[in-house]
This record gives structure tokens, C-alpha cells and sequence, in this order.
């Protein structure tokens, strides 16, 4: 295919052959000599194309990195969702993990800490939202064991204070025990929520 002109617009190039129409990374475009006249296979610009789309790939995964922590699994949906091919995805997300630029260990950890210090979770459910980040189960044991049950049974408490507020109409019975089925439903242990469920009585 022959190049019949060459387009700019802010950051993309525009290579229009006699049968298609190509869009470029001026950084690709500088990479490689494309000049109006000259002649393409089908492979050659498939080649290119896949250079600049490698290209799009790596300049999303370090802006997704460079804003926060991400988990595989996060980086590899996010790159999915914008249509980009699946062995392209996993060669760069790996080069990305080789480099140590994505850990899931140091994400798990991460993550944890903030779910459970700024968020309040439970260990139970931040094990679920890891999980659906695609942390591996020995990861997230490691990082569950570590949590302090101190934090986690004041966090537990946080959430008993807030709900006995809006309980007033109700016996202290009733109170107590919607409280429990409340805790339960966050994911904190019948241990903890007996430890809340003392704290409160008379309250």
C-alpha cells in the first residue's frame, strides 16, 4: 500500500495509505521513516501498528502507576477495556513486573493497610476486595494475619456507635441484635461482634 499523505493533530499522526488510514504516537512515527510515496506491505504496516500500540500500552500503565498502586489483574482490565490485544497486554504488563513496577505483594499490603486504617474494614472484607484484584489466597493470609486486632475490633466498634444512633425507637434488645446482623453483614467475626455487643449494652 502506497502513503498518499501525512495528517498531524496534537500528539497523533495520521498516515493515510490508498486503502487505510492508520493513527500514530508522533514518537512511534519518529521511530520509523514513513514517507508519502513509499510503498507497504500488509506486514510491514502491522508491524508498525503493533509498535504503537506496545507504545499506548506502556504510557497507560505507568499513568495508571504513577497515581497509585495498582494490582495485575487492575492494570491488565484496565488495558482490556480500551480494546488493545490480549498478547500485547501481558508482554508489557509483564516487562512492568519484572522491573518490580507491579507487585502484587506490595499492593496487597498497601491496600490492606488503607481499607483497614482510613476505610475501617474487616479483614473479611478486604480478603473479598483483594480477591476480585486478583490476589492470590496465600497473599491475602499473609496480609489478614498482620492486621491488628486491636484496630479491628475498634473499627467494629466505630460501626456499632454509628448504628445504635439511628436505633432509638427500638428495645435494647432489638438494638443489640441489629446491631449484630449490621456487623455481620460488614464481615467482622462473631468474636469481635461479641466484644462490640458488651461494649454497647445499656448504652
Amino acid at each position: 500500500m502506497r502513503i498518499e499523505k501525512i495528517t498531524y493533530y496534537k500528539s497523533k499522526v495520521y498516515v493515510h495509505f490508498d486503502e487505510i488510514k492508520i493513527e500514530l504516537n508522533q514518537e512511534v512515527f519518529k521511530k520509523n521513516i514513513l514517507l508519502v510515496g513509499n510503498e507497504y506491505s500488509e506486514d510491514e504496516i502491522k508491524v508498525i501498528k503493533d509498535v504503537n500500540e506496545k507504545f499506548q500500552i506502556r504510557k497507560t500503565i505507568t499513568n495508571l502507576i504513577q497515581r497509585r498502586e495498582h494490582s495485575k489483574k487492575e492494570i491488565i482490565d484496565k488495558l482490556k477495556a480500551k480494546k488493545h490485544s490480549i498478547k500485547n497486554i501481558i508482554e508489557e504488563v509483564e516487562e512492568f513486573v519484572k522491573l518490580e513496577l507491579i507487585d502484587d505483594n506490595r499492593f496487597a499490603k498497601m491496600f490492606t493497610e488503607n481499607r483497614i486504617n482510613f476505610k475501617k474494614k474487616s479483614p473479611k472484607s478486604i480478603a473479598y476486595e483483594l480477591m476480585k484484584r486478583g490476589i492470590n489466597q496465600e497473599q491475602i493470609s499473609e496480609n489478614i494475619k498482620n492486621i491488628n486486632e486491636e484496630i479491628i475490633r475498634e473499627n467494629a466498634l466505630n460501626y456499632g456507635f454509628k448504628k445504635l444512633y439511628t436505633l432509638e425507637i427500638f428495645s435494647e434488645n432489638d438494638k443489640l441484635m441489629k446491631i449484630r446482623n449490621h456487623l455481620l453483614y460488614k464481615g467482622f467475626s462473631v468474636e469481635v461482634i461479641n466484644y462490640v455487643l458488651t461494649k454497647l449494652k445499656g448504652k
